[in-house]
C-alpha cells in the first residue's frame, strides 16, 4: 500500500486550503476506508476508489 510522507499542514499548504478542511476531509476518507493517516503519514489503501473520486487517471506513485 503506498504510503506519502506528509503532514496534514503539508497537504493544506500543497492545496491552498485549511488545515481544519483537511483534517476534516482525511478523516471522511479515512471513515470510507480510503486511506489512514498516521504520524507525518497518508497510506493510500483503496487507490481504484481514489481514482474514481478524482475523476481522472491519476499517475502511480
Amino acid at each position: 500500500q503506498p504510503t506519502v510522507q506528509m503532514t496534514q499542514g503539508d497537504l493544506a499548504r500543497m492545496l491552498d486550503a485549511g488545515r481544519s478542511k483537511i483534517n476534516l476531509a482525511l478523516k471522511q476518507m479515512e471513515t470510507q476506508g480510503l486511506l489512514r493517516t498516521g504520524y507525518r503519514t497518508i497510506t493510500l489503501l483503496d487507490m481504484a476508489k481514489l481514482r474514481t473520486i478524482a475523476g481522472r487517471e491519476v499517475e502511480p506513485l
